[in-house]
């Protein structure tokens, strides 16, 4: 069974909190901040959605990355603040990364992902199939800027999903996964014009040797274009630059 605590029951962090039971987690008590080592102890995943506050979510990685299991996912739902400077003096900070539910949450297929400089491989597949097990799909965040809905995006999700809920009369585990078309114009603004739907054929391959399918991430870029073995080629031989130096090989970005 997969243990998940969610520290903060603002508005973020009760909509986690349901949407989490929606997929069929149990909801355990909420717990005062004194108990705060006992709820997350034995968890898995750690959801962190508390105020926007560097000093206060400094405070709660340290604590929480001492308190909890060493291989325990934490994540900050943090939109504005450097996931590095949030996980700054936590304890094995290879598991710390930003995991964004989109808002409202309910209805939204789309997960923001902020891997820190320290986010192992490990950690980026553990939440990817986490998430996947729930219907989200995890993407990583082009640029700096976070990825908002407009009003009409999420009166179309919201549409969409509960179109799906009539036709599965309602049963969570035959509702099919809705893959997002994340080529949205907030994305396209920063790059070349084109979709980033499900590719087929020679889109698949990789830029470079196009022999090998695409199945790494540059970064900081977050670019998917090229094989594991170009991929490395790119970074020790510098034909893109020498600050890309870290390679995700990952799937993260569209989930069948």
């Amino acid at each position: 069974m997969v243990k998940i605590t969610v520290i903060g029951g603002g508005c973020l962090g009760v909509k986690i909190i349901g949407e989490l039971a929606f997929h069929g987690h149990g909801v355990g008590d909420i717990l005062y901040i004194s108990r705060l080592e006992e709820a997350v102890r034995s968890s898995d995943f750690i959801f962190e959605a508390v105020p926007e506050d560097l000093a206060l979510k400094q405070d709660l990685f340290e604590w929480v990355s001492q308190c909890c299991k060493s291989d325990a996912v934490i994540a900050t739902s943090s939109m504005t603040l450097n996931v590095d400077d949030v996980c700054e003096r936590a304890s094995h900070k290879e598991r710390c990364l930003v995991v964004r539910y989109l808002y409202p949450v309910y209805c939204i297929p789309e997960v923001e992902i902020v891997p820190s400089s320290y986010t192992s491989l490990a950690t980026l597949e553990k939440v990817r199939q986490f998430l996947s097990r729930m219907g989200k799909v995890a993407f990583l965040r082009a640029g700096k800027d976070p990825r908002v809905l407009t009003s009409k995006e999420r009166e179309a999700k919201k549409a969409q999903f509960i179109k799906n809920m009539r036709e599965c009369k309602g049963t969570v585990q035959k509702i099919p996964p809705i893959i997002p078309n994340l080529a949205d114009k907030q994305i396209l603004s920063k790059g070349a014009d084109f979709e980033l739907d499900e590719p087929s054929g020679r889109e698949k391959d990789c830029v470079v040797c196009m022999d090998e399918e695409r199945n790494c991430v540059l970064h900081p870029c977050h670019h998917m274009c090229t094989c594991i073995s170009c991929g490395q080629c790119i970074t020790h031989k510098g034909i893109i630059g020498a600050s890309l130096i870290f390679i995700f090989v990952s799937i993260v970005i569209l989930i069948s």
